[in-house]
């Protein structure tokens, strides 16, 4: 599923067909990768950022926003940056902001935006923390410890998995409070949690591949990104023949098929996220699968689904136009009530979490490709 490069310029204003006295001025912070002359791929967030673009663009295009503009703008993939373009954007007026993606370019980006009263909705950041005492920002996705806590019941009661090693990245808090919060449910079902093992680098990980496989486990909680993924998957060959490993929505970008390998021989690969492109009796993902592919060439991943859910959020709460304040666009998105979209029906508890569910898909290769294929869908608890 390669993304289809769109060249994609620094504050550029995506505005369609709109007056300037009716449009409502919406920032968008992306990671997105700067115009190359060579023509080279983008790498990392850099392309998850893109596929997020994707999303706001066929949002833009499918669902009329012509009240909306979206500015656009990069953090770079950084905090610190994340912080100054919150600011800017406030300057230039902006009632509400979509994104960053991600949990520590969310967290830095909410707390200024909750300092200054602009409201902030980030389509993926799972950290809890991210949300957590910010009455102006919001998520369009699960928690992590739902995804840990979903992702047990599968093992567990589904799988019938009892011996568990963890394998964190401890770069990432993302990884390490999945591995944590997924080591205490596992336990508390009656698992046993055989070992831990850390990482802080692709080498240094796949040092540990046959010392993990020595430690005799029926699965191995992986829930890091998909870099450190993918070059793991291809260095493991047939030395984890025979068990299952379990990954969450951080595999799901578009680095992850790019694998030039085939999956290891007998194992399975499963993973929580939050859309399937193709899920059983869904028109509604179906529908917007089909348009994506025919817009941009590729199908697309749960970045782009959740944006455009955001996209749906934005014109919801914005619907009086450029006159609404911010103050009303924050009390718009508390009183949000089953807005129905392709990751699911959005309502939002006190901390700014959706009321929403996930999906499980397995990880499996198709003409020679890595694929996603939908295994279930799950009602999220807490």
């Amino acid at each position: 599923m390669p993304y289809l490069r769109l060249f994609l310029f620094l504050g550029f204003f995506s505005q369609v067909g709109c007056s300037e006295d009716t449009v409502v001025r919406v920032g968008v912070i992306l990671p997105l990768p700067e115009l190359e002359s060579d023509g080279g791929d983008s790498q990392g967030r850099e392309s998850d950022g893109e596929a997020a673009r994707f999303g706001f663009e066929l949002f833009s295009k499918d669902e009329g926003s012509q009240d909306l503009e979206f500015i656009y703008r990069n953090n770079l993939g950084d905090p610190v940056e994340s912080i100054r373009l919150v600011r800017e954007l406030d300057d230039l007026g902006v009632k509400m902001i979509l994104g960053p993606p991600y949990s520590d370019t969310a967290l830095a980006a909410g707390e200024t935006a909750q300092s200054l009263g602009v409201p902030l909705i980030t389509p993926s950041a799972t950290l809890p923390s991210v949300t957590q005492g910010k009455n102006y920002v919001f998520r369009a996705c699960f928690l992590d410890r739902q995804q840990a806590k979903e992702m047990v019941k599968f093992a567990y009661r589904d799988r019938e998995l009892r011996r568990l090693v963890t394998f964190t990245d401890l770069n990432h808090s993302y990884s390490i409070g999945l591995s944590r919060d997924f080591e205490a449910e596992f336990s508390k079902q009656g698992g046993k949690v055989i070992r831990r093992f850390y990482f802080r680098s692709s080498d240094e990980a796949k040092t540990q591949i046959d010392s993990i496989v020595k430690e005799n486990p029926d699965v191995v909680y992986f829930p890091s990104y998909a870099d450190e993924v993918v070059s793991v998957l291809e260095a493991i060959g047939p030395r984890w023949k025979g068990l299952t490993v379990l990954g969450a929505d951080g595999w799901d970008t578009p680095k992850l098929f790019e694998m030039k390998k085939a999956l290891p021989l007998g194992v399975e690969v499963f993973l929580t996220n939050h859309f399937d492109p193709f899920e059983e009796r869904k028109d509604k993902q179906i529908d917007f699968t089909t348009r994506f592919i025919e817009e941009f060439g590729a199908s697309p991943g749960q970045l782009s689904a959740l944006s455009y859910d955001v996209g749906l959020i934005a014109r919801e709460v914005c619907s009086k136009g450029a006159s609404i304040s911010r103050n009303e666009v924050q009390r718009n998105l508390v009183a949000l009530n089953n807005i129905v979209g392709l990751t699911g029906t959005f309502s939002f508890d006190s901390d700014g979490n959706p009321k929403k569910s996930m999906v499980i898909q397995q990880l499996a290769v198709q003409g020679g490709k890595p694929t996603l294929e939908f295994v279930k869908r799950t009602d999220v608890s807490d």
